[in-house]
């Protein structure tokens, strides 16, 4: 009876191991999962975006293959300024004790990095239009600028018109 119910521990035992591991093995594949439609949903909107902002500008062939790679560099500096900036105020903000109000200087500190982040993008844009001018014409530049800020804004219009999907949109 004794080695019966040691038996039964045994098998009771692994049995939870088991559910254990099929339980975290379900939430590794479920996050993979996710990190594979957002990674798919970036590439669909890069794609939309050159697209667009090619058939904007008349790119050719040519400038396409030298234009688009430099513009990718650009985007990604300024992706990792914002970065760093949401990381400077994560850290600010979570300096405050729970249920505490952000101060005067904290606030001060706020305005002042965004602002600087915002003149490290203008700095950016004025190096990368140096080199954009070896490549295509200023009314291709012109044309690019104007192509991105309407792109940029009929994609956020576009996600702000989507239902979201929650509890009772699914």
């Amino acid at each position: 009876m004794n080695h019966e119910l040691s038996i039964i521990n045994y098998i009771m035992k692994n049995k939870l191991i088991i559910l254990i591991f099929l339980f975290s093995f379900s939430l590794t594949l479920s996050a993979q999962r996710e990190e594979d439609k957002r990674r798919e949903d970036f590439e669909k909107f890069k794609a939309q975006r050159t697209e667009y902002i090619s058939k904007e500008m008349n790119l050719t062939p040519e400038q396409s293959r030298t234009f688009w790679p430099l513009c990718d560099e650009l985007q990604q500096k300024k992706f990792q300024l914002n970065k760093e900036l949401r990381e400077q105020l994560r850290k600010i903000y979570q300096r405050g004790k729970p249920g505490t109000k952000a101060t005067d200087d904290d606030y001060e500190k706020i305005v002042s990095l965004s602002a600087d982040t915002k003149i490290k993008e203008a700095e950016l844009d004025k190096e990368y239009i140096e080199k954009f001018k070896t490549i295509v014409s200023f009314e291709q530049i012109h044309k690019y600028q104007r192509a991105e800020m309407h792109f940029a804004r009929t994609f956020f219009d576009k996600g702000k018109s989507q239902p979201k999907k929650g509890k009772d949109n699914k």
